[in-house]
């Protein structure tokens, strides 16, 4: 008597076929899950500031004592136009005598500022990583440029240059 198995080769391959598929869709479904769950908590994340220090300005100047600011960290610094606008503008040492100086807003993203992490520069609204050494410079999210001048150890911004730029924290 001949024996004929119960399963036969063929059949055998198509359940090891559509488990495999199986278990591959189910690993897809759980990475899919992970990545939307990591995504939405990252992109839910709220950056922490510190508010920004007003500094009295002194016959249409605000000077910026350089050891403040020397550091190589960002400094956030506030300013109250005269028709009540809140201003923020931010400074960085770039390299020796060197320093980035402009508002803490941009073209591209507005007035949502900019933070420090691990070192760099980031935009709060796109979380682009700012070239520390293009700040100061016009172009892409780099914060709006501020013109200073170096006086006696002390950087020195026009309040016009910030009064100009109003509009952008309206």
């Amino acid at each position: 008597m001949v024996r004929t198995p119960r399963f036969s080769a063929n059949k055998k391959i198509d359940v090891k076929r559509q488990v495999r598929w199986a278990v591959l869709l189910l690993l897809t479904v759980l990475a899919v899950f992970l990545i939307r769950t990591v995504g939405v908590e990252l992109n839910n994340q709220v950056v922490e500031l510190a508010p920004p220090v007003e500094l009295a300005p002194e016959a249409g100047k605000i000077a910026i004592p350089v050891e403040t600011v020397n550091d190589g960290h960002l400094h956030r610094f506030g300013y109250t136009a005269e028709d009540g606008t809140q201003m923020r503008y931010i400074v960085i040492r770039k390299g020796e005598g060197s320093f980035g100086v402009g508002l803490d807003a941009c073209d591209v993203c507005g007035p949502s500022g900019y933070y420090e992490r691990d070192g760099q520069i980031v935009c709060i609204l796109c979380d682009v990583v700012m070239n520390i050494s293009t700040i100061g410079f016009k172009g892409g999210c780099n914060p709006v440029p501020l013109e200073y001048v170096l006086e006696d150890g002390r950087l020195v911004i026009k309040t016009a240059d910030l009064e100009a730029e109003a509009h952008r924290f309206r």
